[in-house]
């Protein structure tokens, strides 16, 4: 159990800034179109997701475990991603977190240059 939530600052920001660091070398690095295509769409379901969506989400389960494995199980409610318990074999009952995640939140604005992208994380 956390006694003083200000603990999870410094991790958030960790996981905040390996995510934009990825995702700005991958604006760097891949082509616009490339970038641009859909990876995954719901069908009305949830948002369409985009190969640059892919490059937050592959890592994000990863950097969660981390870097705020060590606050005991923790429900990861990711956009893109659904729900997971972190450590896997965990219950969500056990849990004494909830990290919600947009790991990009302005993927369109973002994938063409034309503006910023936020991470937008909340915990409860």
């Amino acid at each position: 159990m956390i006694t003083d939530p200000r603990a999870l600052i410094a991790p958030l920001r960790r996981i905040h800034e390996e995510i934009r660091d990825a995702v700005v070398r991958a604006c760097e690095e891949v082509a616009a179109d490339d970038l641009s295509r859909i990876a995954h769409d719901d069908d009305g379901e949830g948002d369409t997701i985009y190969a640059v969506d892919r490059v937050s989400e592959d890592r994000l389960l990863g950097l969660v475990e981390r870097e705020l494995g060590s606050f005991g199980p923790i429900v990861l409610i990711a956009e893109g991603g659904g729900r997971t318990v972190v450590p896997e074999g965990r219950s969500e009952e056990e849990a004494g977190l909830r990290v919600l995640v947009d790991p990009i939140d302005g993927t369109r604005g973002l994938m063409y240059q034309k503006r910023s992208a936020w991470i937008l994380t909340g915990v409860a």
